[in-house]
């Protein structure tokens, strides 16, 4: 590869760094700072945060398996390598982010849903969509021809894209636990909630999109910057995440089932895990505003706490946790792979 050309793979690099920094450091942001509901049916209303992670994290699969879709059809329109090469590594990158929102998820619903797995619509739409793209990995290494690897490989990847579908119209003409577009657009627009999700979809399709734009033009081309940024990428994400979990390894957290508030709003006792009693003498504010919730009980009902000298602090789940450090390894560990997967032969 040319100078001029390496010139700009070296520019694509700058711009992955800076944006897949930021990315990562919002989504951070986001898991300490977001809103979340005041109460939930199930589960810590904290956990809710995971919107701001896992949903991303799940368009960016879906986009990428999109792209690979548009590749496939460009290969078998025009028989240039090139687009056989761009379906192979967006299919790569799909299955990484696929596989993160997959386990990423089931802790989410192990909070909000009761059990890891429930045979959700679209959670098993998401199972099936993954096994399924596996297939086209088997297509590839089975055929020698290097011509007819690309032709069937391509047309794989392009009748694959119907899993893609599957999986997302699932929830939509099946009754399912995940909720509907509508329901998440009105939480979005609810309060600051789309100060921090919409800069997070944002980022995470660019991310998404200028790993594959880098990985598939790196070549021979060096931008050691990039390792150095995937580095910075994974320290930000572990050291949040482990900030993050730092009270459930310190504090022993509790979960509040029942709560005892003043007219004021103020908490008078909580009832924690176990069916332990706590007073408080005077009463405390209560930490989650408003006090009571719209059906008049208790906001602080179902969250996780730590009570320590009179005082509640709020825990966010460590579900959030757990979503947070997936994004950022798949992030951090891809591009720090980069130069080698662009140097795998497709």
């Amino acid at each position: 590869m040319g100078g001029e050309a390496c010139s700009r793979v070296r520019l694509l690099a700058a711009a992955l760094a800076l944006v897949a920094l930021a990315d990562v450091a919002w989504a951070s942001v986001a898991a300490f700072k977001a809103p979340f509901p005041v109460k939930v049916d199930l589960g810590a209303p904290t956990a809710y945060r995971n919107l701001y992670i896992h949903v991303p994290m799940a368009w960016s699969s879906y986009l990428l398996f999109g792209l690979a879709l548009i590749f496939g059809i460009s290969y078998l329109a025009r028989r240039d390598p090139k687009y056989d090469r761009y379906t192979f590594y967006s299919v790569v990158m799909a299955e990484v982010y696929g596989v993160a929102t997959l386990f990423s998820g089931m802790a989410w619903a192990k909070e909000s849903w009761g059990a890891a797995w429930n045979w959700d619509p679209r959670e098993t739409g998401v199972l099936f969509l993954i096994l399924g793209y596996l297939g086209y990995f088997a297509v590839r290494s089975s055929i020698s021809d290097p011509e007819r690897r690309r032709l069937i490989s391509s047309s794989y990847a392009v009748a694959a894209f119907t899993l893609v579908l599957i999986s997302f119209i699932s929830a939509y003409i099946t009754e399912s636990l995940h909720p509907r577009a509508e329901q998440t657009r009105q939480f979005v627009e609810a309060g600051n909630v789309g100060m921090y999700f919409g800069p997070k979809i944002m980022l995470a399709t660019i991310t998404a999109v200028l790993l594959l734009a880098v990985t598939v033009r790196l070549g021979d081309c060096e931008a050691r910057y990039l390792k150095l940024a995937g580095g910075l990428v994974l320290l930000i994400g572990v050291a949040s995440t482990l900030a993050l979990v730092s009270p459930y390894l310190t504090d022993s957290p509790v979960r509040v089932l029942d709560a005892k508030l003043t007219p004021d709003g103020s908490i008078e006792s909580l009832t924690i895990s176990g069916g332990r009693v706590v007073d408080f003498n005077p009463p405390i504010p209560s930490p989650i505003k408003p006090a009571r919730a719209s059906d008049g009980q208790p906001s602080i009902i179902g969250h996780i706490v730590t009570i320590e000298n009179g005082t509640v602090k709020v825990v966010t789940h460590w579900a959030v946790a757990l979503n947070l450090l997936f994004y950022s390894l798949i992030v951090g560990l891809l591009m720090l792979a980069a130069h080698k997967l662009a140097r795998v032969r497709a």
